[in-house]
């Protein structure tokens, strides 16, 4: 689990890749034999954080849905949330706005039901960004609004650039 933790931590924070892919590589053979589907799950969402961070996008795609798989499995809400929440995202880059509208409609009932106000949050503003063409322009509006709100009570976090850029277009 702790080099799950830091493969995690590598995948969103640093640009050694490499270094990042062989540390979830080892989380994964260590925590495959014990059937640890918490570090499974977290070693194949990094991973697949990491391969979409370098434009590996049908590796990521297939590293989110294992984890969705792992996490469904053992009913992990929120290992499912976060995956389903990535796959919607790399649904939408794809020109895919109706799967990404679904994916993140589901990815936002997830959270919801976690009470998981910074990912929900996310989910919101993504779904807003990716429902251009599939959604209302009004229920966009609304959804970024309702995304602001919950941002607003999460003094601590700062919404990144590349959010606020799409929300803007």
């Amino acid at each position: 689990r702790a080099l799950s933790v830091l493969g995690t931590t590598l995948s969103s924070y640093s640009d050694q890749f490499d270094r990042t892919e062989s540390t979830l590589q080892e989380a994964l053979e260590i925590s495959q034999p014990f059937d640890d589907t918490w570090a499974i799950g977290f070693s194949l969402y990094s991973l697949g954080t990491t391969d979409s961070r370098r434009g590996r996008i049908p590796e990521a795609i297939a590293y989110f849905q294992g984890c969705r798989d792992v996490s469904d499995a053992k009913g992990n809400a929120f290992g499912v949330g976060c995956a389903v929440f990535r796959l919607g995202i790399l649904a939408g880059a794809g020109g895919d706005r109706m799967w990404a509208v679904a994916s993140l409609r589901q990815a936002v009932q997830l959270h919801w039901a976690l009470r998981n106000r910074r990912v929900l949050a996310l989910c919101l503003q993504h779904l807003a960004c990716a429902g251009v063409g599939v959604l209302e322009p009004v229920d966009q509006a609304r959804l970024f609004a309702a995304a602001q709100a919950l941002f607003d009570q999460l003094p601590d976090y700062v919404v990144p650039e590349y959010l606020l850029a799409a929300q803007r277009r």
